[in-house]
This record gives C-alpha cells, structure tokens and sequence, in this order.
C-alpha cells in the first residue's frame, strides 16, 4: 500500500488550492454550515494545541456595513 498521493490530488492540495478572497451575498444554510463543519472538525491543528473556533453570524445587514 502506497501512501503517496497522486498528481491529481498534489495538485489540487499544494499547487492549485486559493484562499477566497471575494464573497457573496448569498446566504449559507443551516445544511451547507453542517457539512463544512463535517469536513473540519477532526482536522489536524499545531501539535492538537489550537482547537477549532468556528463563529457563524448571521445578519440581515451586508457584509460591508461590518
């Protein structure tokens, strides 16, 4: 069994992967905070020193009155 990844996924991990750096006005459902929340919630931190801190606002105000 090989533990290396392939160049698909070394790809997508390391050399095409972006922050977001532009956002929506389109909310986030009670369904799409969950799944993300799934996908995180065991992930590695620094040496299991920084736990996870999630903060969800919601606000009928813009993002840019913030």
């Amino acid at each position: 069994m090989s533990l290396a990844l392939d160049a698909v996924a070394q790809d997508l991990l390391f050399r095409e992967a972006r922050t977001a750096n532009t956002f929506t006005d389109e909310p986030v459902t009670d369904e799409q905070m969950q799944a993300i929340y799934d996908l995180v919630k065991y992930g590695p931190t620094a040496f299991n020193q920084t736990p996870l801190r999630i903060t969800l606002v919601r606000s009928p105000r813009p993002a840019s009155a913030w």
